[in-house]
């Protein structure tokens, strides 16, 4: 998950900085309700003044007694904060060839974010008192703070006393007051930004009455898509607790179609190929949506019906998941198909259908089309099967029955003597009668 990163569980316990939170409307999302934060961002201020601060490219790291924050941007453009605390305070931090390293005030030196192994590392001259730079001459009176700019011989004091730690990284002068970092561009001091985004809130969403929307029997087909530049957070659809679990959080960068399954709050719950999705419901714009033609193949009573290839769950809507399932059959059952869902968009072809559930009721819910087959109505137009025996009686049939047993008894009894008479062994013949 982006966004901040504890490396130590000390963090808690941190006061040299405050951060301060984004919008988003907690209040009611304690009472229950899911409150999707307006945005994620959050900006750095260091309440107990800064010890000293390093730059490397869009890189930031700055000391504050025992702890070391380092502001970089991700792979997709979002600034995210790390921070590590250390056990005693950071005296100086600096960057040499892309990596950050750390001297406390005992004089150990730690490579980022490694505060365990030392090392070496020769710190650059900190606190200048003069620059020279691009045609300007900074001047910095380390006594009151005091910064004054020459250009052409002329000075030009720069805000108001209180500056410290001028620094150069690259080609731009530095220096810092009120806790924060400046840029000098000529006689003007620019605030670096020290803001970025924090996905940890994407946790404590609740999750409202989202298990029942998913469910609800009413659901109409809605398309949509989320705009440029707006967050939206993939969550896990399996078990709905009393907060949304968070998969990852993300800002679109283009506008992205989906498909809305359900509202809670002021979020809506929407679907792509690669997953489910919560996202404030003012991020998304409708688009239009016409279900196509039902191709179903239809009956002589006009009845489009279908069989079950295999077992199969059936869904408020058309995506698959557990928080939508309603329902399930199973291989051989018969079901009504009543309309067709296919986006563009979306992979999955499916097909609202009306069956008579385990219950008894009638319910209606959305199959994935390669779970059903084509119906074969000609055993339905087939005249039902008459007997052709008029006399037909339970007792002639009796009779009849007990007859052929007895039949078949006597043959038994039969073949049994026939039996032991052959096999019986022949009395030998009298020897006196041999001998005459």
């Amino acid at each position: 998950m982006k966004g901040l990163k504890l490396l130590t569980s000390a963090l808690a316990a941190v006061t040299a900085a405050t951060i301060f939170t984004f919008g988003g409307g907690l209040s009611a999302a304690a009472a229950g309700e899911t409150v999707y934060p307006d945005d994620f961002t959050r900006t750095l201020t260091m309440e107990e003044g800064i010890t000293d601060y390093a730059i490397d490219g869009d890189a930031l790291a700055i000391a504050s007694r025992t702890a070391i924050y380092v502001l970089t941007t991700d792979e997709v453009g979002d600034r995210i904060l790390n921070t590590v605390i250390n056990e005693s305070e950071i005296d100086r931090i600096d960057y040499s060839e892309g990596e950050l390293y750390i001297r406390n005030t005992y004089g150990n030196v730690y490579k980022y974010p490694d505060l365990t192994v030392q090392t070496e590392h020769e710190f650059p001259e900190n606190n200048l008192w003069k620059v020279e730079t691009g045609g300007y001459t900074y001047l910095l009176n380390t006594t009151s703070g005091e910064l004054t700019c020459w250009k052409d011989g002329t000075p030009e004091i720069i805000g108001e006393e209180g500056f410290s730690l001028m620094k150069v990284f690259g080609e731009s002068v530095y220096a810092v007051q009120g806790g924060i970092p400046y840029r000098l561009d000529g006689a003007t001091a620019v605030a670096l930004d020290l803001g970025y985004v924090d996905y940890s809130a994407a946790d404590e969403i609740c999750t409202g009455d989202a298990s029942a929307a998913l469910k609800a029997d009413s659901y109409s087909v809605t398309a949509a898509v989320l705009r440029s530049g707006e967050y939206y957070t993939k969550i896990e659809t399996d078990v709905f607790s009393e907060y949304f679990t968070q998969i990852q959080t993300y800002k679109a960068n283009g506008e992205k179609p989906c498909l809305v399954l359900a509202e809670s709050g002021n979020a809506s719950i929407v679907a792509m190929n690669d997953g489910c999705y919560i996202t404030k419901t003012d991020s998304l714009s409708e688009i239009a949506y016409s279900a196509p033609a039902n191709d179903w193949t239809a009956g002589s009573d006009g009845k489009r019906l279908a069989n079950v290839r295999e077992s199969v769950g059936v869904y408020a809507s058309p995506y698959m998941c557990d928080a939508t399932k309603i329902s399930s059959l199973e291989r051989g059952d018969v079901v009504e198909v009543t309309e067709k869902f296919a986006l563009d968009f979306i992979d999955k072809v499916f097909y609202r259908v009306t069956f008579t559930d385990a219950d008894g009721t009638t319910k209606s819910g959305f199959v994935a089309a390669n779970f059903l087959d084509e119906h074969d109505y000609s055993a339905d137009r087939l005249p039902p099967s008459q007997t052709t025996d008029e006399e037909f009686s339970y007792e002639t049939e009796v009779t009849t029955v007990i007859l052929a047993l007895v039949i078949v008894g006597l043959v038994i009894i039969a073949i049994a003597y026939l039996t032991i008479v052959g096999t019986k062994p022949q009395k030998p013949k009298n020897k006196r009668d041999t001998d005459e």
